[in-house]
């Protein structure tokens, strides 16, 4: 799960989670069924993961395509323009943490089913 949500700086790491994602997000949720996990929270963790995994696939993407952006305007320009040390953010600070995924507020036991 780990893995699943961190960087994935090659296409064959970019391809081998898009085919364990079905399978993993499958066993999370049944996981999640089997320890009593409330309907309402299985359905938003797997909701906010989904997105963890589309941030983690497109960031890749992103970061190839303003690199090659960044070498190319280097390239055009003089060399005393080029001595820059800003950086650009990195991929991981657009990735929440797990504690921004998964709320561990308990729903109001009312409507919690009995286990």
């Amino acid at each position: 799960m780990i893995w699943s949500v961190s960087p994935k700086p090659t296409s064959d790491e970019r391809r081998k989670l898009g085919s364990i994602l079905p399978v993993l997000l499958r066993r999370v949720e049944k996981g999640m069924q089997i320890v009593g996990t409330h309907e309402d929270v299985r359905k938003k963790f797997l909701a906010k993961l989904m997105r963890c995994h589309t941030k983690v696939i497109n960031s890749a993407a992103d970061v190839l395509r303003k690199a090659a952006r960044a070498n190319a305007a280097a390239a055009i320009k003089p060399e005393s323009a080029r001595t820059s040390s800003a950086t650009a953010p990195s991929p991981l600070d657009t990735i929440p943490t797990l504690s921004e995924v998964i709320d561990t507020r308990q729903p109001d036991s009312s409507s919690k089913p009995p286990v």
